[in-house]
């Protein structure tokens, strides 16, 4: 079962039961039905509160490279000058 919602929301918002409900049904009738490993099934279903809640989630650019870059760079340093 995929469902396309934020990271701690896999069956939807905490307000919404029906849809949590809704998501656990298909998920059980998936379980049920499904006749091979690896059987993928994506519910129908959309989230409700702001859209481009993807946008900031884990969002990847050359500023965080470089800044994880200058922290190894900056770590490596200090060990080195650590050991003589």
């Amino acid at each position: 079962m995929f469902t396309n919602l934020p990271l701690g929301n896999p069956i939807g918002p905490a307000d919404d039961g029906d849809q949590q409900l809704d998501v656990l049904r298909l998920a059980c009738d998936v379980f049920a039905s499904a006749t091979l490993p690896q059987t993928t099934v994506q519910a129908p279903v959309v989230w409700s509160g702001r859209p481009d809640w993807r946008d900031s989630f884990m969002p990847i650019d050359d500023a965080d490279a470089l800044r994880r870059a200058g922290e190894e760079r900056r770590a490596e340093q200090a060990a080195a000058k650590r050991s003589g």
